[in-house]
């Protein structure tokens, strides 16, 4: 979890210089979710962290 938020600094200022590119964003924020299943009981999350899993892989092929 600290490595995601020392992330959100420069992707602040990255926002500022590309306002119109979300992926970064988006990106940041379904690692925010998928690191909360992690620290849960991840049997009982599986479905929605194979979800997020997929999510991911499909921002970063863009």
């Amino acid at each position: 979890m600290w490595a995601l938020d020392c992330a959100k600094a420069p992707l602040k200022q990255f926002e500022v210089k590309y306002p119109d590119e979300r992926r970064p964003g988006i990106c940041l924020e379904l690692c925010e979710d998928w690191a909360g299943f992690l620290l849960d009981d991840t049997r009982h999350n599986k479905e929605k962290l194979l979800s997020e899993k997929r999510k991911l892989k499909n921002i970063i092929r863009y």
